[in-house]
C-alpha cells in the first residue's frame, strides 16, 4: 500500500482533479430528474409556458374544473397569440362566489381583437354552469371568471357581483 501511494505521489494533482469531476457527476446525476420533470411539464404538457397557481383553490369540483379548463385555454392562448411564457391566476372567494382573474407576460393583444373558438366554448361551458365570464383585450388581456359556490345559482349580474366581491 506504501509503494502505491509513493507511485501515485507524482500525480496528485490529477487525483484531486479526478475526484472533482466525480463529485460534479454525482451533482449532475442527481439533478437530472428535476430537470427532466421541467422539461415534461413545462415544455411538453403545458406548450413552454410556466403556469402560476394560487395556493387556494376553491374546493367545489365543479369550480375546480373550469378554472383548469381556463387556465388551459389562456396557456394555449398565451402561447399561440401573445408569444408569452407565464399566464397568472388570482382567485378571490366569499360565502357566495368566487371570482377568477387570469392574467400573462405576453404581447398586448392587437386592436380589434376578440374572442375565437376556444374562448367562445369557455364562455358557453361557464354560462351552463351558471356563471359569467368577461374577456378584456384593452390595455391588456384578462379573463375574468365569477362562479357561484352553489352549482345551480345563476348569477344575475356581473358587474352587481364584481362590488360585492370586491367589498368583501
Amino acid at each position: 500500500m506504501r509503494k502505491l501511494f509513493k507511485n501515485m505521489l507524482p500525480y496528485w494533482h490529477i487525483i484531486v482533479v479526478i475526484f472533482l469531476l466525480l463529485g460534479v457527476q454525482a451533482y449532475c446525476d442527481l439533478s437530472l430528474p428535476q430537470y427532466t420533470s421541467d422539461i415534461i411539464d413545462v415544455g411538453i404538457q403545458n406548450k413552454g409556458i410556466k403556469h402560476i397557481l394560487p395556493e387556494k383553490m376553491p374546493e367545489e369540483e365543479y369550480q375546480k374544473l373550469l378554472i383548469d379548463q381556463a387556465i388551459m385555454e389562456c396557456m394555449t392562448n398565451c402561447a399561440r397569440h401573445a408569444g408569452g411564457t407565464r399566464v397568472f391566476v388570482k382567485i378571490t372567494n366569499n360565502k357566495v362566489l368566487c371570482k377568477v382573474q387570469i392574467t400573462n407576460n405576453g404581447k398586448k393583444p392587437a386592436e380589434g381583437s376578440q374572442e375565437g373558438g376556444g374562448l367562445t366554448s369557455l364562455r358557453k361551458t361557464v354560462e351552463r354552469e351558471g356563471g359569467k365570464m368577461q374577456v378584456i383585450f384593452s390595455p391588456e388581456f384578462e379573463l375574468i371568471l365569477l362562479l357561484s359556490h352553489e352549482k345551480d345559482r345563476e348569477i344575475k349580474s356581473s358587474e352587481e357581483v364584481t362590488v360585492k366581491i370586491l367589498n368583501s
